[in-house]
């Protein structure tokens, strides 16, 4: 199953519970080629990187995150915030409380968390896909649907130079 649970999991510590993240196995193969694409995954209810230089200066914190995955289980100890940028819209996306998955065969864009952040995504039927925000309708981001069965984002790359970020900031993904 594609789906992803969040359920509270007793830590070590009294009073505080990490969550339960439950993240497709196939993210993790060693068939998936690409461990710089971005996929728009319907499951998952959290974002996540597999590079830890994907992350905006500043932004990690450490976190204590159980995340079950189709292979076992893992520890996620940090997130952060991660810039996007689609080169075919010109348009920049900033992701929120992303986690830091390294095995991960692919970064993993939450559907849900985009929606929750006020995004729409329209899949059309012809193999697409397109994401804008709802209050203006403007189109952020444009994929297609791949021989993996997954939604990517071709056009995507992740900004790394935080002076490219102080004015270019269009929208925020929490």
């Amino acid at each position: 199953s594609r789906g992803l649970s969040q359920s509270p999991v007793r830590s070590q510590s009294p009073g505080y519970h990490s969550f339960m993240i439950r993240v497709p196995a196939v993210y993790f193969n060693g068939t998936l080629a690409d461990r710089n694409a971005w996929i728009s995954d319907g499951g998952a209810n959290r974002h996540s990187v597999n590079d830890e230089q994907h992350f905006v200066p500043g932004s990690k914190v450490a976190i204590n995150k159980a995340i079950d995955t189709g292979n076992g289980a893992t520890l996620c100890t940090t997130s952060g915030n991660v810039m996007l940028k689609d080169s075919k819209t010109n348009q920049y996306v900033l992701l929120r409380d992303v986690l830091f998955l390294p095995t991960c065969g692919k970064n993993i864009m939450s559907e849900g968390m985009m929606d929750k952040a006020g995004y729409r995504q329209v899949k059309p039927g012809d193999g697409t896909l397109s994401v804008s925000y709802t209050a203006t309708g403007k189109i952020l981001m444009e994929g297609e649907f791949d021989q993996d069965d997954m939604y990517v984002f071709p056009n995507i790359r992740v900004i790394k130079d935080h002076r490219q970020l102080e004015n270019t900031l269009n929208h925020r993904c929490k």
